[in-house]
């Protein structure tokens, strides 16, 4: 009777262990035949691999604008959680247009399992002019023709000067105009008022990571790279507007179904894990942040040939999709535990019951 016992507790024990082992294996493998995650592999593959990639996978990597062009082809700009980058503003030329970006915000195409920067798949005579024109119509991948020239009557200029006379004018070493604010981002939502990010070319700004709450909200940005609204003549921050009355959560819902303001609803941001802290929000000034902004750099060459991506601890990161799937890993075990119990109490009820009858024959 001993020896059954001992038989059936053990075929118990080797299937609970066997289940957990294979819900586990389940959670923690992604679905690989989606396209967007072959061409994060790619990403990761191109720019991530070996012993500089700090451990970067695929599910770590991020889209912030996405389009596929008339070409077939996917156009993208990526980050990476954890991966900070080079605070440098580029301008470069492609054919008949302008190409300016941030350094870690460069426009990329997937071709045939390669990631080639845009400019690169130009000169390869990859994409053409009719590529460029189409990318420029989207007004947030940084492609602008080169006889674009400002009007001084035309809207989003009368903004550009707003933004200069709020952050520039005055100030001893600025000597910024409208013609150096370029918008990164920008969106008319419902209201009328024009939501934009924007840089300046030549400012630089100190590389942290910003997070705070905004009514039901979570807004995230780096510093230099706040959203702001026109509203009557006057630049205002979004944190600011919402406090003030002028926007509320159906502004903060349009800007968070753009995907790339930053602003992201809270009920869909997992609790952060050990594993991987979130920097708690910064309360300070952002105006402190615009003070401590570097002297404008005249000469960047040195900068344009640095290295595109630098790791940095101090990136606040949020929960990635492997992290969600080990949590579930965990809760699977944990209810097998709870089955294996409940066997084993049954099996052993039922071995004192056999051997009560066995005592009792005797």
């Amino acid at each position: 009777m001993k020896k059954l016992i001992s038989i059936i507790l053990a075929v118990m024990l080797a299937l609970s262990v066997s289940i957990t082992a294979f819900a586990a294996e389940r959670e923690a493998t992604p679905d690989t035949s989606d396209f967007e995650y072959q061409v994060k592999e790619a990403v990761v593959k191109k720019f991530f691999e070996g012993p500089v990639g700090d451990g970067v996978t695929a599910d770590d990597i991020h889209f912030s604008r996405s389009a596929t062009l008339s070409d077939g082809r996917f156009y993208f700009i990526f980050w990476a959680s954890g991966i900070a980058t080079l605070d440098v503003f580029y301008e470069e030329t492609i054919g008949d247009y302008y190409y300016y970006h941030n350094c870690g915000e460069e426009v990329y195409l997937y071709n045939n399992g390669d990631v080639i920067e845009i400019n690169d798949a130009y000169e390869a005579g990859i994409i053409n002019d009719d590529i460029l024109a189409e990318l420029s119509a989207f007004g947030y991948f940084g492609i602008k023709p080169m006889n674009d020239v400002p009007d001084t009557s035309d809207f989003e200029y009368q903004v550009k000067e707003a933004v200069v006379k709020k952050f520039y004018e005055g100030r001893e070493g600025f000597d910024v105009t409208a013609d150096d604010i370029y918008f990164i981002r920008s969106a008319t939502l419902s209201d009328g008022r024009f939501y934009f990010s924007f840089v300046a070319d030549g400012v630089l700004h100190p590389d942290v990571s910003i997070e705070k709450t905004i009514g039901d909200y979570y807004y995230h940005y780096s510093a230099g790279l706040e959203v702001y609204l026109y509203n009557a003549g006057e630049i205002i921050e979004i944190n600011d507007a919402y406090e003030a009355g002028i926007i509320n959560d159906d502004i903060l819902a349009e800007l968070s179904a753009f995907g790339y303001f930053g602003i992201e609803p809270m009920n869909d941001v997992p609790a952060p894990t050990e594993s991987e802290p979130v920097t708690q929000p910064q309360t300070e000034n952002i105006e402190a942040t615009k003070e401590s902004a570097t002297q404008p750099q005249m000469d960047n060459t040195d900068a344009t040939s640095a290295t595109k991506a630098v790791t940095s601890n101090s990136i606040s990161t949020i929960d990635t999709p492997s992290n969600v799937k080990s949590n579930g890993t965990v809760q699977t075990g944990q209810s097998n535990f709870a089955i294996l119990t409940l066997l084993i109490v049954m099996a052993l009820a039922g071995a004192a019951a056999a051997f009560s009858k066995y005592a009792y024959r005797k």
